[in-house]
């Protein structure tokens, strides 16, 4: 995103600058309203933001040009910085509503075993939101090395409880892949 942020900048500085020119260079001399620079970067404004107040207006076909790039770069650019805004305020919307799950689902299942640390299902369960967390942690550019280490952990003490259920082996596998793969991709030792 921050790429896609600098791209549209550069267009935004790109069309002011170069459309500026060319309106200041082909109407300053012939256009009654174009008295000043400050003219011209208002006539920019309005004219990239499609707001046209129609105060000032091109009376060249290189003004009129100058109007067309203006107005086409002012579009995408705004329209991506709306989409752009809206996507960010989502997704933090979304991070925080996922995170609160996760971290309402884990209070839980600790304090179900608070009361019975031998409930097998309620380690396995936990040891599956751990699994989660981590995921989310890693989404976020977020290391979960300690979030995947907890969910083995939990796996561990339902293999405690319960070394015949092949459930809690593969989650186990689980969390360590995740682990070991989030490790290779960062330069970890998996």
């Amino acid at each position: 995103m921050l790429n896609r942020v600098r791209l549209l900048l550069v267009l935004l500085v790109v069309s002011m600058v170069g459309t500026c020119s060319i309106f200041w260079a082909y109407e300053h001399e012939v256009n009654p309203h174009i008295k000043t620079v400050g003219d011209t970067l208002w006539w920019w404004f309005v004219s990239s933001t499609t707001v046209g107040y129609g105060d000032i207006s091109p009376v060249t076909t290189q003004g009129r040009i100058a109007g067309v790039i203006a107005i086409l770069i002012g579009v995408y650019f705004y329209t991506n910085f709306i989409t752009i805004t809206a996507d960010s305020l989502h997704g933090m919307t979304n991070q925080k509503h996922l995170g609160t799950a996760v971290v309402k689902a884990t209070e839980d299942f600790e304090e179900v075993l608070s009361r019975d640390p031998n409930h097998v299902n309620t380690w396995v369960n936990l040891g599956n939101v751990c699994i989660l967390t981590g995921q989310l942690q890693a989404s976020h550019g977020e290391d979960p090395t300690a979030s995947f280490d907890r969910a083995i952990q939990a796996f561990d003490r339902a293999l405690a409880l319960r070394p015949d259920m092949a459930e809690i082996y593969n989650n186990r596998g689980n969390a360590i892949c995740s682990r070991a793969d989030w490790e290779g991709h960062h330069g970890g030792d998996p």
